[in-house]
């Protein structure tokens, strides 16, 4: 993707947006080139697919809708493209570069072999942050769910409650202690 994205700044055009890199799963690429050619890539926000649904703003899923895809979620490549000096680009220079954009689409054997991540080392830190807060946020879903689930206290003792988690029987927990006197 870099020499398209190099090629194109050499013949004068920039290019801004986010893409899905195939290496990245979890987060988008913010993917531009400047005005000397020089291409930068840059790891941007996670991708809603990765990001547990109670988590999502109130009215996002039918926001993203007609983006999402059942296998690969929010994930895909939006990129728009400037001609440097101004004005229209002529449809040949478009299209050959669309056509060189293609070429970087991972094939079907690209996307089930395990492919190097130019990137790692450079996003390594974001990484790490990333899957800290998917975990937590996995914790914070278990956690509500098992409260979902909590039953009401028992009639027989108005000092306890009885809990319920995964379909297990209930349990007696939180018995307070008599206080010292």
């Amino acid at each position: 993707m870099e020499v398209a994205l190099r090629q194109a700044a050499g013949q004068g055009l920039r290019l801004e947006g986010i893409a899905w890199i195939a290496t990245q799963q979890k987060l988008q690429a913010l993917v531009r080139t400047d005005p000397k050619g020089f291409v930068h890539v840059d790891p941007g926000d996670p991708w809603w697919a990765v990001i547990p649904r109670s988590e999502w703003p109130h009215g996002l899923a039918e926001e993203i809708k007609p983006l999402w895809h059942e296998t690969h979620g929010d994930r895909q490549s939006e990129l728009t493209l400037h001609l440097s000096a101004g004005g229209p680009l002529p449809l040949a220079q478009r299209e050959a570069w669309l056509s060189s954009l293609q070429g970087c689409l991972a094939t079907e054997a690209e996307e089930a072999a395990e492919l190097v991540d130019p990137y790692a080392e450079a996003w390594r830190e974001l990484l790490q942050e990333t899957a800290e807060a998917e975990r937590s946020a996995k914790i914070g879903d278990d956690v509500r769910r098992a409260f979902a689930r909590v039953i009401a206290p028992t009639r027989s003792s108005t000092s306890g409650a009885a809990f319920s988690f995964g379909g297990r029987p209930a349990t007696r927990v939180c018995e307070p202690c008599e206080p010292d006197l």
